[in-house]
C-alpha cells in the first residue's frame, strides 16, 4: 500500500512569522526581563501579539500593546505609566509592543530597562526565514526575479521588505490553492501592475518601467496620454490603458495598481508594439581583461591589483565605464540597447544598495559600444556596496521589451565580474599594482573589520607579506578578492622589536638619548640592563619569556607580536609569560622591582646643553601586558 503524500504546510502569515521570531528572542529570559518591540504598524503589532498568545509561544509572559488612548481591552492595551509599573515590579517576562504611531510620544519614558527589538529588523528576519524555510521553489524564483528587477533603481522606487513579504505570502497561498498561475495578480502589493499570465515574472522589468512612467514621469505635469505614449503600446492597448487609469491617483502605485484588478487594466492588456524575434542569435560583451589577466588598458575606469586578480571599477564624478559588445551575426540591428550596472549575484536583495545603480539606454540599434556613468554620488569608499557587480546588456524592442532570438532566448549578455572603489585611491608606487587601502592599527582590528563588514573568513585570510618603504614598513594580508589588510609599522620600532625578540635575556631595557630632531637609528638605542638578584621568580620569568619569544620568532613571515598567528600554543605561551612577570613583580623589591617594572620599555630623553626638554617611556609590543 503506497504512502499518502504529506500535504504541504500552510503558508505562514506575517504576524505568525514575527510572533515566532520575537518568541525566539525571549526564550530562556529570566523574570524581570523587559522588551520593547518598536516601529511596527499598529495593526501588525496587535496581530503579532495575538499570535503569541494564541500559540502560547512564551508561557507566562506579559504581552501588551501600548495604548495611550485607552481604547483597547485591558488585557491587550496598556498605558506608559502602567507599563513602567510592571517593569519596576520585575515579576515576569514583559513584552511591550510600541507601534510606530506611539513611539515618538513615549520613547523617553519607556527608554530605561527595556531591551529594544526594532520592527524593520524583525521584518527583514521574517523575510529571510520565509525564503529559507517556507517558500516553495516557484516562490523563490519569483522573489529572486523581483530583487533583480528592482536592484537597479533607487530606494524610493523599491518595494519595502514588508510589502515584498505580503506579496510572497499571498503568492504561496495561491500556489497551495492550486492557483500558481495567478501569482501575478498579487503584484499590486509591491507596486507593480497585476498580471494574470503564468509567465508574469518574465515581464517584470517592463512592468516596473511602465509603473515608473505612470507614477514618476520625466515631466512632472505630464498628462495621462503623454505618459502612455512613452510606453509605446499598440493603439488599442493605449486606449484601453488610458480608460483604466482614468480617475486614479497616479502618485500611489500600490493603490492604482490594486484598482486595475477591478477595471480590466491588468498587464496582459498593456500590449507593446510588435516584438518579433530579432535577427540575432547571440550578443556578447567583450572581455574586460587582456589575455594576460590584467584590466584592458583601453577601459580607463577599470583596474586590477595584479594579473588575474580582482577587477575594480573606479567610481566618481565624470567617470564612465566603456563597454564594447558584438552581435552574431555581426550586422544585426535592433531598436535600442540597455546597459545596466547589476549585482553579480542575481539573487541579491536590492535593498542592500542604498544608491541608484546607473543605467544607459542607447537608442541607436547599430551601436556596439556605450559608456556607463559611474558617478554614484558617493565619495567615501566605505559607503560603496561591498558585493561584486557586472554590466548587463539587453537588446530592446521599440516598446522596451527584451528581444529574443529564434530559440526564444532573451538577447542579454553579462560582463566580467568587478568590484567598486573610489577613483581617489592611490597606486602602490613602483609596482604598478593598485589596491584598496584598508589600514588598521592591529591585525586583529583589520581581520575583525574584514569579517564583519566585508564578508571575509578567518581561514581564508592569506598571503602575508612585508613591504619596506623608508621610515615605514607595511605588513599586508589578503582578506578577500578585493580587500587587503595593511598594518603600518615604524621601521625603527620594528627593528627594535626584532632585536628584543632575538635577545630575550636583555629584558628589553632600552634608552634613546638625543639632542636634535633628526631621525634616530637603531645604533643610537642602547641597552640599560642592570644587575638583579637572580631570584627564583626572575628565573621562572626568564624561562617563560624565552619560550614565548621563540614561538613568535619561529613563524616564518608573521614573526612580530602585532601580526602573529595566535595558535593555542602561542596564546598559552603569552599567558605564561604574563603570569610569570606578575609573580616576579609581586616578589621583587628594591632594584629588582625597578628592573621588573621597566621590562620591554624604551626610555626617550631629549635635550640640549645638559637641559632635559623631553622625557617619555614607550611600552614595546613585547611587553607582557601589551602582548596579550
Amino acid at each position: 500500500m503506497s504512502a499518502i503524500p504529506a500535504s504541504p504546510a500552510p503558508a505562514p502569515n506575517l504576524p505568525s512569522l514575527l510572533a515566532n521570531i520575537i518568541a525566539g528572542r525571549l526564550t530562556g529570559a529570566e523574570a524581570g526581563h523587559c522588551v520593547r518591540v518598536n516601529h511596527l504598524p499598529s495593526d501588525l503589532a496587535r496581530q503579532s501579539l495575538d499570535q503569541m498568545r494564541r500559540q502560547s509561544l512564551v508561557p507566562g509572559a506579559i504581552l501588551r500593546l501600548l495604548d495611550q488612548t485607552r481604547n483597547l481591552p485591558e488585557d491587550v492595551g496598556i498605558t506608559a505609566d502602567r507599563a513602567i509599573e510592571i517593569r519596576n515590579r520585575k515579576e515576569g517576562v514583559f513584552c511591550l509592543f510600541v507601534p510606530a504611531s506611539e513611539h515618538d510620544a513615549t520613547a523617553s519614558s519607556l527608554g530605561n530597562s527595556f531591551a529594544e527589538i526594532n520592527g524593520p529588523e524583525l521584518v527583514d528576519a521574517a523575510y529571510t526565514r520565509f525564503i529559507n524555510i517556507h517558500a516553495p521553489d516557484r516562490v523563490r524564483e519569483v522573489a529572486s526575479e523581483v530583487n533583480r528587477v528592482f536592484s537597479t533603481v533607487g530606494a524610493a522606487a523599491r518595494p519595502a521588505a514588508i510589502d515584498k513579504l505580503h506579496f510572497l505570502i499571498a503568492a504561496q497561498e495561491r500556489d497551495q490553492a492550486s492557483d500558481a498561475d495567478g501569482m501575478g495578480l498579487e503584484l499590486w502589493r509591491i507596486g507593480l501592475i497585476p498580471d494574470p499570465r503564468p509567465t508574469f515574472d518574465n515581464d517584470l522589468r517592463r512592468n516596473r518601467q511602465a509603473v515608473g512612467e505612470i507614477s514618476r514621469p520625466t515631466r512632472l505635469m505630464a498628462s495621462t496620454d503623454e505618459k502612455i505614449a512613452k510606453l509605446k503600446l499598440t493603439i488599442p492597448a493605449g486606449r484601453a490603458v488610458a480608460q483604466a487609469l482614468t480617475g486614479l491617483n497616479h502618485h500611489n502605485p500600490k493603490a492604482w495598481c490594486r484598482a486595475l484588478l477591478d477595471n480590466g487594466g491588468t498587464f496582459e492588456r498593456w500590449v507593446p508594439l510588435e516584438n518579433l524575434p530579432a535577427d540575432c542569435d547571440e550578443v556578447r560583451i567583450n572581455p574586460f581583461r587582456t589575455q594576460a589577466g590584467s584590466s584592458d588598458p583601453k577601459i580607463k575606469a577599470l583596474i586590477t591589483d595584479a594579473p588575474g586578480g580582482a577587477l575594480f571599477a573606479q567610481v566618481g564624478d565624470k567617470v564612465k565605464l566603456k563597454v564594447n559588445w558584438e552581435t552574431f551575426p555581426k550586422n544585426t540591428t535592433v531598436s535600442k540597447w540597455l546597459l545596466e550596472l547589476a549585482p553579480a549575484d542575481e539573487e541579491a536583495d536590492g535593498d542592500e544598495f542604498a544608491i541608484d545603480l546607473p543605467t544607459l539606454e542607447i537608442k541607436r540599434g547599430t551601436s556596439r559600444t556605450g559608456s556607463l556613468s559611474l558617478d554614484l554620488g558617493l565619495m567615501a569608499d566605505d559607503e560603496l556596496p561591498q558585493s561584486a557587480f557586472k554590466v548587463r546588456l539587453s537588446a530592446l524592442s521599440e516598446g522596451g521589451e527584451t528581444l529574443v532570438n529564434s530559440s526564444q532566448e532573451p538577447l542579454v549578455a553579462l560582463s566580467d565580474e568587478f568590484y567598486l572603489r573610489t577613483a581617489q585611491e592611490n597606486t602602490d608606487p613602483g609596482s604598478g599594482a593598485r589596491e584598496r587601502v584598508r589600514s588598521a592599527n592591529t591585525l586583529a582590528e583589520g581581520m575583525l573589520r574584514a569579517v564583519t563588514l566585508h564578508g571575509a573568513r578567518f581561514d581564508e585570510i592569506e598571503s602575508p607579506a612585508w613591504t619596506p618603504a623608508g621610515p615605514a614598513i607595511t605588513f599586508s594580508m589578503r582578506a578577500t578578492a578585493r580587500e587587503t589588510i595593511r598594518i603600518p609599522f615604524n621601521t625603527l620600532l620594528d627593528q627594535l622589536q626584532q632585536k628584543t625578540l632575538d635577545t630575550p635575556g636583555a629584558l628589553g631595557l632600552w634608552r634613546l638619548n638625543g639632542e636634535d630632531a633628526t631621525p634616530a637609528t637603531l645604533d643610537q638605542i642602547v641597552g640599560t640592563s642592570s644587575p638583579t638578584s637572580g631570584t627564583p621568580e626572575e628565573e621562572r620569568y626568564l624561562r617563560a619569556r624565552k619560550s614565548f619569544f621563540a614561538r613568535v620568532r619561529e613563524q616564518e613571515v608573521r614573526h612580530r607580536i602585532e601580526v602573529s598567528d595566535w595558535s593555542p600554543d602561542l596564546i598559552e605561551a603569552a599567558l605564561a609569560h604574563a603570569r610569570a612577570w606578575v609573580k616576579w613583580l609581586d616578589a621583587a623589591t628594591g632594584a629588582d622591582l625597578i628592573v621588573a617594572r621597566s621590562v620591554d620599555t624604551l626610555d626617550l630623553r631629549f635635550g640640549e646643553g645638559g637641559r632635559l626638554d623631553l622625557e617619555a617611556r614607550i611600552a614595546l609590543p613585547t611587553h607582557p601586558l601589551r602582548a596579550l
